[in-house]
């Protein structure tokens, strides 16, 4: 099902390390400031650098791009994935011996929609 795989000696786990690191860069300090708005936030992230770095984690060509337009009412596009299998029977099985993909499936395209 996924649409590309990490690259021979690197982890898909580096993604989330990536984007927790841009997060903590483009954040203020809590100390005494007012929350930030995570929407113009966005405009502070520097997307060149991390399509950069995922062109280095995974063997397909990236590209970052933010979630939305900035707006809090732009409709969120979720990737609806393909199954993971080619069959019902091999559904099944897939599915027994993956008991949390709904829950895991429904909070990986939450996630990815940014909301």
């Amino acid at each position: 099902m996924a649409r590309a795989l990490a690259q021979q000696g690197r982890q898909l786990s580096e993604i989330g390390d990536l984007f927790l690191a841009e997060w903590y860069r483009v954040l203020p300090d809590h100390s005494g400031s007012s929350p930030a708005d995570p929407l113009t936030l966005g405009g502070k992230m520097d997307l060149a650098a991390l399509t950069a770095a995922l062109n280095q984690i995974l063997d397909a060509n990236c590209e970052a791009i933010l979630d939305g337009n900035g707006s809090a009412t732009a409709k969120l596009k979720i990737v609806v994935p393909l199954p993971p299998v080619t069959d019902r029977q091999e559904l099944k099985n897939y599915l027994k011996y993956n008991t949390d993909y709904a829950r895991g499936m429904g909070a990986a395209v939450v996630f990815g929609c940014g909301k």
